[in-house]
């Protein structure tokens, strides 16, 4: 490793720098993302000497003994020389032993995680929309229960995302909401059977988080927010809802491209519950 290289702990004032450090290996985060990022978890890089960052790592603490990683990025000019496993391993290091550290592994990532005692414990379906593909079904009968997500909903919303992703992520739920371009729940009175986010990136929609009771609830939400804009979009489907994926999303134009594992720190096992549809990001589980 090259000994003039700095490894530091990021923060807003390197929002700009890790945006360039994604587009260097062809990733599209922008600055409403990171700065969700930097919000909820901590993001470690390497410097040069100039000041010039060409390495990132994410953790996201959901609770003690819960996190999931992302943005391990080292920039092609400065790889082969241990930027991305010591950059790990600080984002690791954020978290007590025999916790549960997730994340969704990239084909170039998988060989580091491996060496470094991450598992494949199972994978995700990403599918993606090209621009201008959309409206290829009606929209499904939502009966007028579909409303928009208000500031106000948030506790109820949370209470839902906790039996559906098994840990409290409130204050991250806080920061998502406030960056949505749509939110949506599905309620029957006073109670809610699911809710789904749309992220604007600056290439495409984000899909996701999307939570539901069941298939025919989760249909209706990704319907809301397929069906409103004809730019791009994704949505990362846990591998419990293929069956689902593979049925519904095609109807608004998407493709699956890819099955990347999701992986855990010594196999540790993770505990979605059956209400998980979409993840909120790769980057954030």
């Amino acid at each position: 490793m090259d000994l003039s290289l700095r490894l530091e702990t990021l923060d807003v004032p390197d929002i700009n720098s890790l945006v360039r450090l994604s587009a260097a290996v062809g990733w599209d985060y922008d600055a409403a993302e990171i700065g969700t990022l930097l919000a909820v978890g901590r993001v470690f890089g390497h410097k040069t000497a100039a000041g010039e960052l060409v390495s990132s790592a994410a953790v996201v603490p959901y609770a003690p003994d819960r996190a999931h990683m992302g943005m391990v990025i080292v920039h092609p000019d400065f790889r082969r020389g241990g930027l991305g496993k010591a950059v790990t391993a600080t984002a690791l290091g954020v978290m007590t032993i025999g916790s549960c550290v997730s994340l969704v592994s990239t084909p170039e990532g998988l060989p580091l995680y491996e060496k470094m005692g991450f598992e494949i414990v199972s994978v995700v379906h990403k599918y993606v929309r090209s621009q201008g593909l959309s409206g290829y079904a009606d929209k499904p009968i939502d009966q007028g229960n579909v409303v928009s997500l208000r500031w106000d909903d948030i506790e109820r919303v949370n209470a839902l995302d906790v039996q559906a992703f098994g840990v409290d992520r409130r204050e991250f739920l806080r920061h998502r909401v406030r960056q949505a371009s749509a939110g949506w729940m599905l309620v029957n009175g006073a109670q809610i059977h699911g809710y789904a986010l749309g992220i604007k990136g600056a290439a495409s929609w984000i899909l996701g988080p999307v939570v539901a009771r069941d298939d025919w609830v989760a249909t209706q939400l990704t319907a809301q927010i397929a069906q409103a804009t004809m730019d791009a979009m994704r949505i990362d489907v846990p591998a419990q809802h293929a069956d689902w994926a593979a049925c519904e999303l095609p109807r608004w134009g998407f493709a699956k491209v890819a099955e990347p594992p999701v992986m855990t720190y010594h196999g540790r096992p993770l505990r979605f519950g059956k209400g998980l549809y979409a993840l909120a990001a790769q980057v954030f589980g």
